[in-house]
């Protein structure tokens, strides 16, 4: 009992400690006095806006409260006397998120909540701030390179709306193609097919060799294609997302004649970093297919196709260990 009260009373004392000497700009005790009327919203406000200035802000609480103000709060904000100020403010405080380090999954939370608000805020006549959001939102591609890319069909589907209006077509534009080019430019840079097969060089026949690498390169050189071309964003939007070039990659094993070869195209796919969300269904499908190949193969190549699949788990191991075992 002693030893639970203690506690208590020490995390009390850190909790105190910890905002002890915060120093909040004027500007944001505004914002927070904005709902002084409202406990719950009042609450959210000065915890969120305190926790961001913390020299040693915890970003996940930071990112999931602004997100609550800026969509659940929302109709708080637009009804007060000067809802623009309001929403500047926390625009700016997503800004200076995007502008710092932050992991790829609070990323995709502040990109979810800024297209979502300016969706919310064009219903209302908020154009200028919905402007805003979407330049913050570029501005943050290149700090948040992974995050941006894995984002890209919800940028698709939210900017379609946003284009329908005149004022916001050259932002919305302007922003997805940007993120459509920095996706593609991902997989340009680590889908090394040639690399691949020099290395694997009994993996495919030499028609199933040349497939594959026409298939690989006329995949990307379409995007390029579409991506130079476009002009309107029906147009752009035609352009492969992060998922749809993921699927196209998958679903070309089906392609291939022989169980074998499926077998080595979908290792080939266990090393590209933009296939690591596929990784389960991926040892899924290698399971079957080895299955099946192991009937492909004559007794007397039986040793050395083992001795191949052994050295293929081995340059697997420090990446995928857990799913190399699953294998056997």
């Amino acid at each position: 009992m002693d030893k639970e009260f203690k506690s208590q009373a020490l995390q009390a004392n850190l909790a105190e400690t910890r905002y002890k000497d915060i120093h909040i700009p004027d500007n944001h005790q505004d914002f927070i006095a904005l709902s002084k009327n409202y406990y719950g919203l009042n609450k959210r406000a000065q915890e969120c806006i305190t926790e961001f200035h913390h020299p040693l802000s915890n970003k996940k609480f930071v990112t999931e409260e602004l997100r609550k103000i800026l969509i659940t709060d929302y109709w708080f904000y637009k009804s007060i006397q000067n809802p623009a100020k309001a929403f500047d403010i926390v625009l700016e405080l997503f800004h200076d998120l995007l502008s710092d380090e932050l992991k790829p999954l609070h990323v995709k939370t502040a990109i979810r909540t800024l297209l979502e608000f300016g969706r919310k805020a064009l219903d209302e006549g908020f154009d200028k701030q919905v402007i805003k959001s979407l330049e913050i939102l570029k501005k943050g591609i290149k700090n948040h390179e992974k995050a941006y890319i894995q984002s890209t069909a919800r940028f698709k589907k939210e900017l379609s709306v946003l284009y329908a209006h005149q004022n916001l077509q050259k932002f919305s534009f302007e922003l997805l193609q940007e993120v459509l080019r920095e996706n593609l430019k991902f997989w340009k840079d680590t889908v090394h097919i040639e690399d691949w097969l020099s290395n694997h060089p009994d993996a495919f026949s030499g028609e199933s060799e040349k497939t594959l690498v026409g298939f690989v390169n006329q995949l990307l050189q379409r995007q390029e294609d579409q991506l130079q071309h476009a002009n309107e964003l029906e147009e752009l939007a035609k352009v492969a997302d992060y998922e749809e070039i993921a699927q196209a990659f998958e679903e070309f094993s089906s392609k291939l004649p022989t169980f074998i070869e499926q077998f080595y195209y979908i290792f080939f796919l266990l090393q590209l970093p933009g296939m690591l969300e596929w990784q389960e269904r991926l040892i899924w499908s290698i399971d079957k297919f080895l299955r099946k190949a192991i009937d492909e193969v004559d007794d007397e190549n039986l040793p050395q196709f083992a001795e191949t699949i052994f050295g293929l788990c081995y340059t697997m191991r420090d990446k995928h260990m857990s799913s190399v075992l699953d294998i056997f």
